[in-house]
């Protein structure tokens, strides 16, 4: 029975962590070549995030995923830093699917953030608010993803825009941090 009360302890403590970062919510994958999106909720009865496709990224559409599939799934673990994912891979080309694997890895939480999921196997983006442009065409991004050597960042930046005499559209950096 103590055995019991320490996995249900430690089962509730990584699920209060995980709610920390707020896994929940609209994902994209940061791979240039496929940015797909998955739709991140929490499935009570298997006790498990879940992650369905939402967004084709040209990748996922060549094998042959489908809108509303399931395509990860993380579970608590005893670690309470960590989940334990299975990130659906497939093979095929044209749009059908020759062949379907579930790739296993764990992750730590502690390397994401309420912006940046960073998983075995990808590096999310949380999709927010589209970057917009006012009617003095300055720009504000809400996000973006800033890979430097020392790592992934997700940060916003605002351009102020200037014209010079030539007719050439120029936007200098206005202001810029990293969202939280």
């Amino acid at each position: 029975m103590k055995y019991t009360a320490l996995l249900f302890f430690s089962f509730w403590s990584t699920l209060s962590y995980a709610e920390s970062i707020n896994l929940l919510g609209t994902w994209e994958d940061t791979n240039p070549n496929n940015h797909w999106h998955m739709e991140v909720s929490f499935n009570n009865d298997l006790n498990q995030y879940e992650g369905r496709l939402v967004k084709q990224g040209a990748g996922s559409q060549s094998v042959g995923f489908t809108i509303g599939e399931l395509v990860w799934t993380a579970i608590p673990i005893t670690n309470t830093n960590q989940l334990d994912e299975q990130q659906k891979l497939r093979t095929g080309t044209n749009g059908v699917s020759v062949g379907v694997n579930w790739l296993p890895g764990t992750f730590s939480l502690d390397k994401s953030t309420d912006n940046t999921l960073i998983t075995t196997f990808a590096v999310f983006s949380r999709v927010r608010n589209i970057p917009s442009i006012s009617s003095d065409l300055n720009i504000q991004i809400p996000n973006a993803i800033l890979q430097t050597s020392a790592g992934v960042s997700d940060i916003w930046a605002e351009l102020k825009f200037h014209s010079n005499d030539n007719g050439v559209f120029l936007w200098k950096l206005n202001s810029y941090g990293i969202n939280e």
